[in-house]
């Protein structure tokens, strides 16, 4: 059991340092920012002036830019909100779509990894007891513990086991279901009616989600890569279609 106490340690450990550095790319810009700006980097419309196509918010009573949404959770208009993610507690937007990104895919990476790490202790333990024991320790290991058929050690790996793995699927589930909209150029909101306006081919959609640096981003999202607008007027596939004629 050292050596699966030592892979856990070491699991976690990795967890933690993953989480901090995700963390940072959430933080707000601080005090002393305009109105138009929510304090958690998610950029808010009020009353902003548009100058094509604005809608109308009747919980905000204001004029708002197209592809922004009002969210009943953060009780503000959002420019090019794509949806308010409960686990985080914020809305996702023009501003934080990117570090969402990122999120997915160091999560899913990170919990994959850690799996992987545990793997040969969590095997060295499943192949000690009996097939039913094993399905149940790695089912129900609450059940296990508190019927006091395993250690709190052993618990502890397969609880540990089982959270990595159902992360890293759900992390890695959104990240190809946000991977397909990234490249038609759509929202979460737009993807479920079935809106094609702002798809501007694979490589410029990239480009308006990620900035120049979309390649690079991946890596590291707090590599300087502005985004090409200021999500308050945005490129249409007719706008392409008159560029290139």
């Amino acid at each position: 059991m050292l050596e699966a106490e030592k892979s856990l340690k070491t699991g976690l450990s990795e967890l933690q340092e993953s989480w901090h550095l995700q963390c940072s790319s959430w933080k707000g810009p601080g005090r002393g920012v305009p109105p138009a700006l929510m304090d958690d980097g998610v950029e808010a419309v009020r009353a902003v002036a548009v100058p094509v196509s604005p809608g109308y918010c009747y919980q905000c009573q204001s004029q708002v830019p197209p592809r922004s949404g009002h969210c009943s959770a953060c009780r503000v208009c959002v420019l090019r909100r794509d949806h308010h993610c409960r686990l985080l507690g914020r809305c996702v937007g023009f501003r934080n779509y990117r570090p969402f990104l990122c999120l997915l895919l160091h999560a899913a990476g990170v919990l994959l990894h850690v799996s992987v790490l545990l793997g040969p202790a969590l095997s060295a333990l499943l192949r000690a007891h009996a097939p039913l024991h094993t399905a149940a320790l790695l089912l129900l290991p609450w059940l296990m513990l508190l019927t006091g058929r395993v250690s709190l050690a052993q618990f502890a790996l397969a609880f540990v086991t089982d959270t990595c793995v159902a992360g890293a699927l759900l992390c890695g589930a959104g990240l190809l279901f946000h991977g397909m909209l990234l490249l038609r150029g759509q929202t979460t909101w737009e993807w479920a009616r079935g809106q094609h306006s702002y798809d501007l081919g694979p490589c410029h959609n990239l480009q308006a989600a990620l900035g120049p640096r979309w390649v690079l981003v991946w890596l590291w999202p707090f590599l300087a890569s502005p985004l090409p607008g200021d999500g308050v007027t945005f490129q249409t596939a007719a706008d392409m279609g008159l560029v290139a004629s």
